[in-house]
């Protein structure tokens, strides 16, 4: 889900659909750091180099998706 918000970021954004992975890169810097953590174990996970626990981490995975889900509402109401 985390890479899934920050290829439709991207997307509204930018108008280019790329890879997941490549999505989360991009949203990188334009999150707040403690949110950078959870896409960066979301996108270390889809790309098997680290262990794919969504429970590990509830809290943080929930203000993570609102954070890209705002910002896709207010790139395509621009």
């Amino acid at each position: 889900m985390m890479l899934t918000l920050a290829r439709r970021w991207q997307t509204a954004t930018t108008g280019k659909f790329i890879a997941k992975d490549t999505a989360a890169t991009w949203a990188m810097p334009h999150l707040p750091e403690p949110m950078t953590e959870v896409l960066t174990y979301a996108r270390e996970a889809y790309l098997g180099r680290a262990n794919d626990d969504r429970g590990n981490r509830p809290f943080d995975a929930r203000q993570m998706a609102n954070h890209p889900h705002q910002q896709v509402i207010a790139a395509l109401t621009a």
